[in-house]
C-alpha cells in the first residue's frame, strides 16, 4: 500500500488570486505591498531564519520575493523592472543585486520559510478582501491499469487515488493525496490548518 503523501501548503496560490483581485482598481502591486505593515512578519523572519543583523532589508526582500512569485518570473526581470517610485515604497536606495533575493529565498528561507512568507503575507491581505467561502472538495484521481499500489474504490467502481483539497471560493489552498480507499475524515483536520492560520 502506497502512503499518504504529506499535505501540501500552497498559500502562494491564495496571496496571488487575493492580489490579483487588489491590483485591478488601478493600485500597482508594489503599492499594495508597501501598504501593508509587515513589521511583525519581518520580525519573525529574523528571529527565525538569521543568526545575527542581516546587511540587507528583510522587508523589502519579504515585498520583492512575494512579487517575483506573483509575476511568476525571474529574480533579474522583477528587479529590471523596478522604477524609482517603486524603490521609495520599498524604502530601497538602490536596486539589490540579484544574488541577495536569490540566496534570500532559496538559501535564508528555503521551501518553508517562504511558506512562512507567504503565510504571512496572506493574513494581511485576508484584512481588505471580501468576506470568502471554504469548502473542501475531493477529487478522484484513476489509476493506471498496472498500478500495484492503487486501491479499488466501490464507489467509483474503479482503482484510484484521492485528492482532499481545500478550496476558499475557486482557489485550490491546500491538498492531501492518499489511497483510493481512504475515508474522507481522517484527514479535514489537518487541511483546515492553513486556513485558520491565514484567518488567525
Amino acid at each position: 500500500m502506497r502512503k499518504t503523501i504529506t499535505v501540501e501548503y500552497s498559500a502562494g496560490v491564495y496571496v496571488k488570486q487575493t492580489l490579483t483581485e487588489l491590483t485591478q482598481d488601478g493600485y500597482t502591486l508594489f503599492e499594495y505591498l508597501a501598504f501593508l505593515d509587515i513589521s511583525e512578519l519581518e520580525d519573525y523572519i529574523l528571529k527565525k531564519y538569521y543568526l545575527r543583523t542581516p546587511t540587507h532589508c528583510v522587508g523589502a526582500m519579504i515585498r520583492l520575493s512575494t512579487a517575483c512569485y506573483f509575476y511568476d518570473c525571474g529574480y533579474e526581470k522583477v528587479l529590471k523592472s523596478l522604477s524609482e517610485m517603486d524603490l521609495k515604497l520599498l524604502k530601497l536606495k538602490r536596486i539589490p543585486s540579484i544574488s541577495i533575493l536569490h540566496d534570500f529565498v532559496h538559501l535564508r528561507l528555503n521551501k518553508q520559510g517562504f511558506e512562512d512568507v507567504m503565510i504571512g503575507v496572506a493574513k494581511l491581505l485576508n484584512k481588505y478582501v471580501k468576506k470568502r467561502n471554504g469548502s473542501v472538495d475531493l477529487t478522484p484521481n484513476e489509476a493506471g491499469r498496472y498500478d500495484k499500489y492503487a486501491e479499488y474504490n466501490s464507489h467509483y467502481e474503479c482503482k484510484m487515488y484521492k485528492s482532499h483539497i481545500v478550496m476558499v471560493d475557486t482557489v485550490p489552498l491546500i491538498m492531501t493525496f492518499t489511497n483510493g480507499a481512504a475515508h474522507d475524515s481522517p484527514y479535514l483536520k489537518p487541511l483546515a490548518y492553513i486556513v485558520d492560520a491565514i484567518n488567525t
